[in-house]
């Protein structure tokens, strides 16, 4: 019996070290891992904001080039016919919005949805005035249609996904 408790007098002291050890050792690994984690996460930061403050920056440019204000005079309607006018206009908004497709993986889905939207309803809105002309006019004439009916409208979905981009990007600064 005697050699019982001074066995124990012996393990017991050892196995609450033990386990302090431990514990302190779990503790400061898991410390050191959510440091690591945090470095991680902040390098991952210091890349990728300048990536999607980028991508923010072109889809603004996209959006701004494809409004007719700025989409009409940089494209002037020279000779052509209100048909090849309206496909050279649609093509060019299909060239932009294709040049920029890469740009939806830093961006929200709400966002990238919005600023379709707003490439569709300016096709659309492109092949609104071009109905109310004949194909064969001159070019001048589906570009004042446009104008025309632009200025009935008031907030576009190019308008809202603008809206949307700057609201967005303000959050992450």
């Amino acid at each position: 019996m005697n050699y019982l408790v001074e066995i124990l007098k012996i393990i017991l002291p050892s196995i609450i070290v033990f386990f302090t050890v431990y514990f302190v050792l779990k503790l400061f690994l898991n410390n050191e891992q959510k440091k690591r984690t945090d470095e991680i996460s902040l390098k991952n930061k210091e890349v990728s904001l300048p990536l999607r403050l980028q991508a923010y920056e072109r889809l603004v440019l996209l959006l701004e080039r494809i409004a007719f204000e700025n989409l009409i005079p940089r494209i002037p309607p020279q000779s052509f016919t209100s048909y090849e006018y309206q496909s050279l206009l649609i093509k060019t908004i299909r060239q932009e919005f294709e040049h920029n497709l890469s740009q939806q993986l830093y961006v929200s889905s709400e966002i990238w949805e919005t600023i379709k939207n707003a490439k569709e309803e300016t096709i659309s809105a492109i092949n609104s005035a071009a109905a109310k002309v004949q194909n064969d006019s001159p070019a001048i004439q589906l570009s004042s249609m446009i104008f025309e009916n632009v200025l009935k409208t008031q907030d576009t979905a190019r308008h809202k996904a603008l809206n949307l981009l700057k609201k967005e990007a303000r959050m992450m600064l």
